[in-house]
């Protein structure tokens, strides 16, 4: 659950640690994002906690709330590629905002003919920022043999997260923009996945140029 905040192809130097016992997880992780000789060092430090409970009905409740700071990132210039996804930047390519990301996130998942439905919501506020601070998405899924269905929406402002560290796909990656997910997968066998993955969005809501996103993926995925 939650938005991920994986880098896309980068690899920044850090630590990860996942506890797991019972129905209590905790995920944690802590990275350096910028090293500057001449000033204090960027670095991430973020924590998830939650817990899963399933009842005799094989009814399965998963919910959580994660923290994410990226400490000393007002200011600085844009992480990595010097490109700010959406991120506001001032007039010298610097962040506008600070990054303390507050998350919460639920999932519930239950039998229904002959498949199983899963509903999810995630909500994701930056702290440090003093606009386009929120982020949600809700949405379901739902697999039944050997087919997979999936409908979200999301909607994702300017900065409510740091958007180096958000997906790839929507809005071809990075933040500011809202819009729909529909995906529908097939498992011809128990090795070979066939996927399709249709983006409908609307980017630059906040700041820029709003403009219409459209992205149709198609994969196929092996398991050995």
């Amino acid at each position: 659950m939650g938005w991920g905040f994986a880098p896309r192809g980068l690899h920044p130097e850090g630590v990860a640690i996942t506890y797991k016992q019972d129905n209590l997880f905790i995920n944690t992780i802590g990275t350096w994002l910028d090293e500057d000789a001449n000033d204090d060092d960027s670095f991430l430090l973020g924590t998830q906690i939650g817990m899963s409970l399933t009842s005799k009905e094989n009814r399965k409740l998963t919910m959580g709330l994660g923290y994410y700071n990226f400490f000393d990132s007002r200011g600085e210039p844009v992480f990595f590629d010097g490109d700010p996804s959406g991120n506001r930047t001032d007039g010298s390519g610097n962040y506008l905002s600070g990054f303390e990301v507050i998350e919460a996130f639920l999932e519930y998942s239950l039998l229904i003919d002959q498949g199983q439905l899963s509903l999810f919501g995630d909500f994701a506020h930056n702290l440090g920022a003093d606009r386009y601070e929120n982020g949600y998405a809700i949405g379901a899924n739902y697999q039944a043999k050997k087919w997979q269905f999936e409908y979200s929406y999301r909607d994702l402002e300017a900065d409510a997260v740091l958007a180096t560290f958000s997906g790839s796909d929507f809005l071809g990656g990075g933040t500011d923009g809202r819009g729909h997910l529909l995906r529908v997968g097939y498992s011809v066998s128990s090795n070979i996945l066939l996927r399709g993955t249709l983006h409908l969005n609307k980017r630059n809501m906040d700041i820029g140029i709003e403009e219409d996103y459209r992205r149709l993926i198609l994969d196929i995925s092996f398991k050995y």
